[in-house]
């Protein structure tokens, strides 16, 4: 008991006054725990698929941190919430400080799922493919699956002065398009939403016997396949989009800080 009273002080810094440090911020420490389950992920000791769905458990669990109290930290900074509260800058200093504590975290979870996860599932004859990567014979197949199961669920929005930006649904993914008309060179911007109800990684055949397996996912596969949805457009642009939306949760003891 001892010694794990002498491990939880907290040892005041040089910026401190001498006083021992009594409180931790409570989204930063929850940020802590969640590296927590990060680590499981980064720790080569744990059994490569556990790792995976370590990956996802930590995805998710940012997903709820961002709509339930990002979205409360970022509504404190609005000019009604700076007057309804006299001093506003420890919202400022604590969503500062959450932004520097997660992207290190971020760019951990992706050199751990490209570099480390990627090859290793390779390895063991699952393959997670680039289109560039796929023959052409595999490309023709992804072709026919998009034309069969994918284009006729889609439903791309244009935006323009007569069409506004169509709303995006919490933690939907899009394809967001920049495109020409190669007749009037008159430059467009549409959006295409990537379904959720859709299987998200596609496996392509093999041949018989063949113990490899290899998958393309559902957004390359409509990425290369825009030409179906805009034909005679020139595509100049796409990037990927994913909503994560306030969920307009307030905190009652927030009140009493």
């Amino acid at each position: 008991m001892k010694d794990h009273l002498e491990m939880s002080t907290v040892q005041p810094t040089p910026r401190d006054t001498g006083r021992v440090v009594e409180f931790l911020d409570r989204d930063l420490s929850w940020l802590e725990f969640n590296y927590r389950v990060l680590h499981e992920a980064l720790d080569e000791r744990t059994p490569l698929l556990e790792r995976l769905s370590f990956l996802s458990i930590f995805t998710s669990n940012l997903d709820e941190f961002f709509m339930k109290r990002v979205g409360v930290i970022l509504r404190r900074l609005t000019d009604y919430e700076a007057r309804k509260h006299s001093d506003s800058e420890p919202f400022a200093r604590r969503a500062g400080a959450i932004r520097e504590r997660l992207l290190p975290m971020l760019e951990q979870r992706a050199r751990c799922f490209g570099d480390e996860l990627c090859p290793q599932l390779a390895d063991r004859g699952i393959h997670l493919l680039q289109w560039d990567e796929l023959t052409d014979e595999e490309r023709q197949f992804a072709n026919r699956h998009f034309r069969k199961s994918v284009f006729p669920v889609l439903t791309p929005q244009s935006v323009d002065p007569s069409h506004p930006f169509p709303f995006m649904s919490n933690l939907s993914v899009s394809l967001a398009i920049a495109m020409k008309n190669p007749n009037t060179d008159k430059k467009l911007f549409a959006r295409v939403k990537v379904p959720k109800l859709l299987t998200q990684w596609i496996q392509i055949p093999t041949a018989s016997g063949q113990k490899q397996r290899r998958f393309i996912s559902l957004r390359d596969i409509i990425r290369h396949n825009l030409h179906e949805l805009f034909p005679g457009m020139t595509i100049l642009n796409v990037m990927t989009l994913r909503i994560t939306r306030d969920a307009e949760i307030d905190y009652e003891d927030d009140e009493a800080e």
